[in-house]
């Protein structure tokens, strides 16, 4: 996958969970699917860092536990992610 579908997929995952902070970089959208879903997914790249380093999407993305860090685990991943070289490809592990 891309960066752009691999955050787009992401985003999708932490909508599942319940965050919608994303939705505020959102124009009024056409009718037509297929371009909103495009321009969509091109607005949230062009936001990716405000995106996924904000706690409401590690919360909503990452959860509060796993099997590795029993209690606050989006915010260890969170950690985890900002050493990265590439935020995305480390998200991409987790979809």
């Amino acid at each position: 996958m891309i960066d752009r579908e691999i955050l787009y997929n992401a985003i999708r995952k932490a909508e599942k969970n319940g965050y919608t902070e994303h939705l505020i970089y959102l124009p009024i959208l056409t009718k037509d699917v297929y371009n909103a879903d495009t321009l969509a997914i091109n607005i949230f790249f062009a936001h990716k860092h405000e995106i996924v380093f904000s706690h409401a999407f590690a919360k909503a993305f990452f959860g509060e536990q796993d099997i590795i860090y029993c209690s606050g685990a989006w915010a260890r991943r969170l950690e985890e992610m900002s050493q990265e070289d590439n935020e995305i490809k480390y998200i991409e592990r987790f979809l």
